[in-house]
């Protein structure tokens, strides 16, 4: 018994030495093939600003220069990272100055440049083009500490391949300043390497930043970065995936891949093409490990994968992201609230579409009783020049309703925009209280583009009639359908007008708000 119990606990020793020393080898593994490195480019005593970044505030919370862009430049020489190393986290030295607390936005962009030094003037959406953007906050604070960091931890770890550095920044002060004078950077002249903007209203893609006041010196910055031994072998990087299957012109997309490749040394080349096999508009884009990017025609996309030892190269599988219809891209317009008035009911022509106050639309961004899309169903073909009947049929999804009016938007020229001359084709005549049901005819254009184009609802609860197709409002809904212009019939034989007939284009009824879940039924008369 002794010597069973003698041998066990023997055992468990051995066992435990043995787990501690793998343990321990181990982490001296892990130790020694990722370090963690800080490099600090700039001065950490001396002269201070407010107008180089990455964050401007050039006085308290009066002040009207509340947005701010800067663009940074650094060479590799200044820089020291070892190429195929990975940075994860930018910071800046902060000499001295006030709090700022709320709801500010902070955002940091990266990419890895060939670039010495900036012109003297260069536009944001040149500067933006293909960098990662790797940082973004809408709750920025920044603390009145003096000799202290801002931070800004990356959400991917950045690839760098052992070039030059273009970091970028744009800032806008929504919350308050909790002092009198501005917040100061140590900063470090930097002639040709820096670039910057502060502006009263926010900044657009247009924005050109200037070498002159706010630039030709960099604040202090910190980078943190790890070093990775160089992946081996061929990468396998599959799909190229789009976050979004179909975009309009000026939205962004980004474009990620199904498998990572692990290790250093790892470079991308992303690329664009009119076609499936590359042989034709073939274009070089972003560099990183992801591209955010906007398009203006259909394009093919891939990346080029690379291991730095050896090296291999493999091609992710292509993705084809196509330019939006027309009717994908209108503004948005809903309701805030579910309660009070919805539509239950709406024809055009062929169309009939019924709906109660649990309905959630299939369409993309459909939220119940705020906004529906339809643009799904089959849409109802209407020639030009031709006189279509509607109706509106307005239910109530509480126990509270109060005057509502309604209108109807087409997009005749198919241009994404409903605000042009004559595609409000409906308004309410008068706002009527609870449910009820508006109806009448629209004549379709002559000069109208044929094809499939968009057509809106909107009922809202106010008293003056509905002009904006874009209507952010507390109580209604939208709807967004479809419809299909065709071509004028050709006349022939004699024509036959018979008599001439007064149409009342408003038709209301039911005043008394219908239960949810029953559709209204169509009247005729007023």
């Amino acid at each position: 018994m002794f010597k069973l119990n003698h041998l066990n606990n023997f055992s468990f020793s051995l066992f435990f030495k043995l787990f501690l020393f793998c343990t321990l080898l181990f982490s001296m593994t892990r130790s020694s093939a990722q370090v963690v490195t800080q490099v600090v480019i700039g001065n950490t005593t001396g002269l201070g600003s407010w107008a180089f970044g990455p964050i401007y505030r050039n006085t308290g919370d009066a002040g009207l220069l509340n947005y701010s862009r800067h663009a940074y430049i650094y060479t590799a020489a200044e820089l020291g990272i070892p190429s195929g190393s990975k940075i994860i986290k930018l910071e800046w030295l902060k000499k001295d100055g006030p709090s700022i607390t709320g709801n500010n936005t902070f955002d940091v962009w990266i990419s890895n440049t060939s670039s010495t030094s900036f012109a003297t003037s260069v536009l944001w959406s040149t500067l933006v083009a293909g960098a990662s953007h790797e940082f973004t906050s809408s709750t920025y604070t920044v603390t009145a500490s003096t000799n202290t960091y801002i931070q800004a931890p990356f959400i991917d770890s950045f690839l760098y391949n052992g070039g030059g550095l273009q970091i970028l920044t744009d800032w806008a002060k929504l919350g308050i300043v909790n002092g009198t004078v501005g917040d100061n950077y140590y900063i470090q002249a930097a002639s040709g390497k820096a670039i910057g903007l502060a502006s009263t209203t926010a900044l657009t893609g247009s924005a050109a930043l200037q070498s002159s006041i706010y630039g030709n010196s960099r604040p202090s910055i910190r980078i943190t970065y790890v070093t990775v031994p160089p992946c081996v072998g061929t990468p396998a990087p599959g799909n190229t995936i789009s976050s979004a299957p179909n975009v309009c012109t000026g939205v962004s997309f980004t474009l990620t891949l199904q498998n990572s490749t692990i290790g250093g040394l790892v470079s991308y080349q992303w690329q664009s093409a009119d076609n499936v096999t590359f042989t034709s508009g073939l274009i070089n884009l972003g560099t990183g490990s992801t591209l955010t990017l906007t398009q203006t025609a259909n394009k093919y996309y891939r990346c080029v994968v690379t291991c730095g030892a050896g090296p291999a190269s493999a091609t992710s599988v292509p993705v084809y992201v196509p330019m939006s219809p027309s009717y994908g891209c209108f503004c948005s317009s809903t309701a805030q609230s579910a309660a009070d008035e919805d539509i239950y009911k709406f024809s055009f022509g062929s169309l009939q579409n019924c709906s109660n106050c649990s309905t959630t639309a299939a369409g993309q961004n459909s939220i119940p009783n705020l906004y529906s899309n339809y643009q799904f169903l089959t849409p109802p073909a209407v020639q030009k020049g031709s006189v279509v009947p509607f109706s509106i049929e307005v239910g109530v999804c509480s126990a509270n309703y109060y005057p509502n009016r309604c209108a109807i938007f087409i997009d005749y020229n198919q241009n994404t925009s409903f605000a042009d001359a004559g595609e409000l084709v409906y308004s309410s005549a008068s706002a009527t209280t609870g449910a009820h049901i508006e109806s009448g005819t629209i004549t379709i254009p002559t000069t109208a583009l044929t094809g499939v184009t968009g057509i809106r609802i909107i009922n809202s609860e106010q008293g003056a009639a509905i002009t904006n197709p874009c209507l952010v409002y507390p109580w209604g809904e939208t709807e967004d359908y479809v419809i299909n212009i065709l071509p004028a019939a050709a006349c022939s034989g004699a024509p036959t007008p018979g008599s001439t007939i007064i149409s009342n284009l408003l038709h209301t009824s039911w005043s008394i708000p219908k239960e949810p879940g029953q559709c209204l039924q169509s009247m005729e008369g007023s």
